[in-house]
C-alpha cells in the first residue's frame, strides 16, 4: 500500500545583515520584541483612549510605538529568522492606531479601502505614505475600518 502526501514548505528567511539607525530624540517605530532597545515605548491602539506603556521586551510585531532614544541608536535584524508571514491589525472606522513595519524589509500596508491614510513620522514633519520602511512606525486611518494587512516584502533567492 502506498501513502500520497502532498508537501508542504514553510520558509524562513535568515536576514544576513539588515540595520536601522535612529536619531536621538523620538521616532516613530516597528521592531520586534527580540531586537527592541532596552526602554519604554507608547502606542496607541485600536480601543484605547490615551497611550499606552510596554517595556521593549514587550512589543508586538505589526505595531507602532513612539520611542525616546538619548542617542542616536542602531538596531540589528542580523541573524534573526524572519517569518514570511504577514501581520493583520484591527482598525476601527474613524479612528487612528498605530502600526509598525516589524520585518527587516519594506512592508505593503493594504487593502487600501481600509488603510485610507498612512502617516509616518521623520525630521520633515508627518509625511504620508504607502508602504514601511524596516523598523518603521505609522500612524494609520480608516474611514471604514476593518482589517489592515502588513505584508513583508521578502527578499528574492537568487536565480528567482
Amino acid at each position: 500500500m502506498q501513502f500520497g502526501f502532498d508537501r508542504c514548505t514553510v520558509s524562513f528567511t535568515t536576514v544576513p545583515s539588515a540595520g536601522i539607525a535612529y536619531p536621538a530624540g523620538w521616532n516613530l517605530v516597528g521592531l520586534l520584541a527580540s531586537v527592541a532597545p532596552v526602554g519604554d515605548y507608547y502606542t496607541l491602539q485600536t480601543g484605547d483612549s490615551s497611550y499606552g506603556m510596554v517595556a521593549g521586551n514587550q512589543v508586538q510585531p505589526g505595531q507602532g510605538y513612539w520611542a525616546y532614544f538619548a542617542q542616536p541608536t542602531a538596531v540589528s535584524y542580523e541573524g534573526e529568522s524572519v517569518s514570511p508571514n504577514s501581520e493583520q491589525i484591527r482598525v476601527p472606522a474613524g479612528k487612528f492606531v498605530m502600526i509598525g513595519d516589524p520585518f527587516p524589509t519594506p512592508c505593503d500596508v493594504g487593502p487600501a479601502d481600509v488603510a485610507t491614510a498612512i502617516y509616518t513620522y521623520g525630521a520633515g514633519g508627518y509625511t504620508r505614505a504607502e508602504h514601511l520602511d524596516p523598523g518603521q512606525g505609522a500612524f494609520v486611518y480608516s474611514s471604514t475600518g476593518g482589517t489592515l494587512t502588513l505584508a513583508p516584502r521578502m527578499p528574492q533567492s537568487p536565480g528567482s
